[in-house]
């Protein structure tokens, strides 16, 4: 087994897996230079991640790697099983409705247990996690040894990847290179979080073309400032006001335009 300490490798700290690249992104593409990798993520980005050995959980706008809590492990007791198995069982998901409202750091939600004299206990309803002492001695748990961590994993900032974007945006982009062959120039959706730069979200074209930094982007004619978002460049996101009207909002997506430099980057 390779150890924890060997100065070759530096892993992270408690053996906290490393933060994988986003999905859609092969990892030769990610040398490009000149583009920003984006740190939003949107819910079905988090929702890839749902595996014991690749789990991640989104908490408030928060998305964190837990991977180390989820997958398997030889000679824990059968409750610390149960509590991983919990944690596996929503990766990929959600969990803000396990913590007090408007709390940091987190807080598990607590309740009063009437069969235990009206003590105030976690609020487990989804079942044990890591890290939650049973209310009552038991013989099949046995505590996290002494400076293993020092504060609840909800609540270690080196589990933090990213933020969970509070708005999901769709965009057309077509490559005007092709556009005497429209056979080739079909157009690329893409699903963006509305908090990213036009960099971030060049990157995540760079799927679809790998030299993708060659290119101007505009929309109706302007050029697009690289370093703003869509909304900072006058692209409006108009979707809930479509829907007030009962108007398809898929009928609207807003249509980016890229053109060749002629200064091929390297990929």
């Amino acid at each position: 087994m390779q150890s924890n300490n060997g100065p070759e490798s530096d892993p992270p700290e408690e053996g906290l897996p490393l933060v994988p690249q986003h999905d859609f992104i092969p990892s030769y593409l990610s040398k490009v230079t000149g583009i920003q990798r984006s740190h939003y993520y949107t819910k079905d980005e988090v929702a890839r991640h749902r595996t014991t050995v690749d789990a991640w959980l989104s908490v408030q706008d928060r998305v964190l790697n837990v991977s180390d809590l989820t997958a398997r492990s030889h000679g824990i007791t059968p409750a610390e099983r149960r509590a991983r198995a919990t944690l596996a069982r929503y990766a990929g998901t959600n969990v803000t409705h396990w913590f007090k409202a408007n709390r940091f750091p987190l807080e598990l939600r607590e309740f009063s247990n009437w069969k235990h004299n009206g003590m105030q206990e976690y609020f487990l309803p989804q079942g044990p996690i890591p890290d939650v002492l049973p209310f009552a001695p038991v013989t099949n748990y046995s505590v996290p040894r002494p400076g293993r961590r020092k504060t609840f994993w909800w609540n270690e900032a080196r589990r933090e990847i990213g933020k969970l974007t509070k708005k999901t945006r769709k965009i057309w982009v077509v490559n005007m290179l092709f556009a005497s062959e429209p056979h080739n120039a079909a157009p690329q959706q893409l699903k963006v979080c509305s908090e990213e730069t036009l960099k971030e979200i060049l990157y995540r074209y760079l799927h679809y073309n790998r030299h993708a930094g060659s290119y101007t982007w505009k929309y109706e004619g302007r050029v697009l400032d690289m370093d703003k978002t869509l909304e900072d460049n006058g692209i409006d996101d108009d979707e809930e006001e479509l829907k007030a009207l009962d108007i398809n909002a898929d009928e609207y997506i807003p249509v980016l335009h890229v053109y060749f430099n002629d200064d091929l980057t390297s990929a």
